[in-house]
Parts: C-alpha cells; structure tokens; sequence
C-alpha cells in the first residue's frame, strides 16, 4: 500500500487523478508507511486528472463565476476576459468583501481592513 500525497500530484490546478490513468511515482518511508513524493504521467508529462468532481458530503453549491457574475461555472473557467477585483457581496468595484459596509456582520467583525492595518504600522 502507498499513500497517495495530492500535492505530489503534477498537474495545474486542482489535483486528482482520473480513472485509470498510468502514472508514474516515485515513494519514500513517511509517517504512514510509504508515501508518493512525485506523481506524473508516462514518461514526465502531467497528470490528465479526472473528469467529474469529487463527492462531498456537502449539499452541491451553486457554481457562481466572480469575474462576470453568471451561475454555471467559476471565475477560473470563465470565457470572458478578466475583470477588476469587485466585492463578493455587494458587486461594487470600490472595495474588496472584508471592507464591504453593507455585509450585515461588519459591524460586530473587528477592523482588518488595508487601511487600518496600514495607519497602525
């Protein structure tokens, strides 16, 4: 038995690896037995990875894009070029969500904005 460590995994993006794919790997005495220090395909190139998402327990969220506001997929395989930084929550181009002055618990949350981190130093 190896332990297969994910961040061994050579592929951009999330790691998995798909239903059998050949890799090669090569493995060392860990903490579990023997685990994988690297993971990549035949010959050196990247892992293919799978095609369907890993289950979770949790109920399936919404795949909201933040770069152009539209369900159905997220911000990193969005079609569209790239837009500037907006909040999550109010889409208001001016600040980031921790600034956010409409997000109800920003009251009760402590003060960790840029600004207020900056004029303490």
């Amino acid at each position: 038995f190896v332990a297969l460590v994910q961040s061994t995994i050579q592929m951009p993006g999330f790691r998995s690896l798909g239903e059998n794919e050949e890799v090669e790997f090569t493995v060392r005495e860990g903490r579990r037995g023997l685990e994988t220090t690297l993971v990549q395909g035949l010959e050196g190139a990247q892992c293919l990875g799978s095609q369907t998402e890993p289950s979770t327990s949790f109920r399936p969220r919404r795949r909201k894009c933040y770069n152009c506001q539209n369900f159905g997929h997220f911000a990193r395989d969005c079609p569209e070029s790239r837009q500037p930084k907006r909040c999550h929550h109010c889409n208001a181009d001016d600040h980031l969500v921790a600034d956010c002055p409409t997000r109800p618990e920003r009251a009760a949350r402590p003060n960790t904005s840029r600004e207020a981190r900056n004029s303490s130093q």
